[in-house]
């Protein structure tokens, strides 16, 4: 069961090693639990598509310290993160509803916050690398679950107006 009601899950690798969470669900043991408000949005732009920033509040632990150490320290060379957000319905007891896979990420901000449930970091980031995101939606004839995707994207090098 996760520590924080209904919160995300959150995976992130720097440089090929992932930074330990506290998350003792069976699915996602030593992930991060946290809270992305928003799953993805994208805009159109003349050579294709771009993603606003994202935000992410992480529950603090000892481990995730590393975070702050390579932000201050900018001692990174490949940072991913994945976000998954779950539900659970008449169609199954928990399943995930979003898994987005941001590829090439890079710190925009970072900073603490108190809250109800412990210190939480919070940071922004931006991605260049790429972007993939899988769905499970109730289907038509709302009986099940129909998956789309993964879908992914590769970001241009040049994305502007």
């Amino acid at each position: 069961m996760s520590k924080l009601k209904d919160c995300q899950f959150i995976k992130i690798t720097i440089d090929g090693k992932d930074v330990a969470g506290s998350s003792e669900e069976k699915k996602y043991i030593n992930w991060m639990e946290g809270f992305a408000p928003k799953g993805i949005t994208s805009y159109a732009y003349d050579d294709g598509a771009g993603f606003e920033s994202v935000h992410l509040s992480v529950l603090a632990t000892k481990d995730t310290s590393t975070l702050f150490e390579k932000y201050l320290q900018r001692g990174y060379k490949n940072i991913n993160i994945t976000t998954v957000y779950r539900g659970s319905d008449k169609h199954n007891k928990d399943y995930e509803i979003q898994r987005t896979v941001f590829e090439d990420c890079h710190f925009l901000g970072m900073g603490f916050h108190k809250g109800e449930d412990g210190l939480f970091i919070d940071f922004t980031f931006s991605f260049t690398g790429s972007v993939e995101v899988t769905f499970n939606v109730p289907n038509a004839k709302a009986t099940g679950l129909d998956k789309i995707g993964p879908i992914n994207y590769g970001i241009p090098e040049k994305t502007h107006l």
